[in-house]
């Protein structure tokens, strides 16, 4: 009798990154007999990944604060990759939701694997957890192994992240109560863009569009940011899940930066250069001193906190976005490509133009 392919669940499967990782699985993984993705209702998906008539995908509505569901959802699976998440650094959502999914959730996702036995959990964190600090200090081509004083997260959103890679390194080789051991790992990508994304380019794009297409510059000229492609980041979690089950005391416990061959840029110029195909520009000529901004960020969420009890106000800047967006805070993917061999799959050019061409469908429905 042949062997059984392995059962994959990708929880927020229906997401911005959960959605590539689960195309990718059914595309590129064989050893795979089964992909479950557990999403709440609510959630559209992003791509359409039913085309594998090979890979049975099975869709799952549930919240991972749920621990009943979550361990039904669990149930007979060999390989969860964790990238449900609620992502907010702009007051949007409560604090409280954030912890809630993003912690607890964790925790609850991480009973259910000691309750029904499953053996690899795979994480997807973000380069927030490690900064940039409310100090402002810069990291260029970082790894794993550089010093930096990780304190002072202006972002609820890091500090739950932060706090669930704890979660989740802390039961890298617990043995469960079915004899087997659990191993994780956890994946640290750059900023993301891509198809369904990039969340970042919204902002600067409603300003543009009612100012003659001129994009703001909030960020300085000067490497500041290497974004990664969403592509590239689905690929990263489908070979640390395989190296994972292949050489669980290896990579078990380890943490990976992901990035790719993405230029390093500041992130206004970044922006500008993806919408530069649908007539965008960024706007030099009225360039607006950061300490100014900074000023007109302080009064925004002076604003933001005196209507707090009567109006739910959102300031469109903070000085905690203009800090990460003024910060040189970028690593390399020189561990993960030698413990998980990966390489991107993706280079610039076509990362650029998968991109484009979804903005200017995007466009089209503004």
């Amino acid at each position: 009798m042949a062997a059984r392919g392995q059962v994959y669940l990708v929880t927020g499967g229906r997401g911005f990154l959960g959605s590539r990782i689960v195309q990718m699985l059914a595309e590129k993984e064989e050893d795979v007999s089964e992909i479950r993705k557990i999403e709440s209702s609510h959630c559209p998906p992003i791509v359409d990944q039913e085309r594998s008539p090979v890979t049975p995908i099975v869709n799952i509505v549930g919240d991972v604060r749920d621990e009943q569901a979550l361990s039904e959802a669990c149930r007979g699976v060999d390989v969860i990759i964790h990238t449900a998440a609620v992502i907010d650094v702009t007051g949007r959502v409560p604090d409280q939701v954030m912890w809630d999914v993003n912690v607890k959730g964790t925790e609850t996702l991480l009973r259910c694997c000691e309750k029904v036995g499953v053996p690899f959990l795979v994480f997807t964190s973000s380069v927030e957890v490690c900064g940039p600090n409310s100090s402002g200090d810069p990291v260029r081509d970082g790894t794993e192994d550089t010093p930096y004083n990780h304190t002072g997260h202006r972002f609820t959103y890091s500090r739950t992240k932060a706090e669930g890679e704890t979660l989740v390194l802390s039961h890298n080789g617990l043995v469960l109560s079915s004899g087997v051991t659990l191993h994780t790992c956890v994946l640290r990508p750059m900023y993301i863009y891509g198809e369904g994304g990039p969340v970042g380019v919204f902002p600067d794009w409603r300003y543009a569009d009612s100012h003659d297409g001129k994009l703001p510059r909030i960020s300085a000229r000067g490497p500041k940011v290497r974004p990664v492609y969403v592509g590239n980041v689905a690929w990263a979690h489908v070979l640390a899940a395989r190296e994972i089950r292949r050489r669980p005391d290896a990579v078990g416990g380890q943490t990976y930066f992901v990035s790719d061959d993405t230029p390093v840029n500041d992130y206004s110029s970044f922006h500008a250069e993806l919408l530069s195909p649908m007539g965008y520009t960024i706007d030099d000529n009225t360039l607006i001193p950061l300490r100014v901004w900074y000023a007109m960020a302080f009064v925004l969420e002076m604003m933001q906190w005196l209507l707090k009890p009567v109006l739910a106000f959102r300031p469109p800047i903070t000085r905690g976005i203009l800090q990460l967006y003024n910060t040189a805070f970028y690593f390399r993917y020189d561990k993960a490509r030698k413990d998980l061999g990966y390489q991107p799959l993706f280079d610039w050019e076509e990362a650029k133009e998968r991109t484009t061409r979804w903005l200017r469908n995007y466009e089209k429905e503004w």
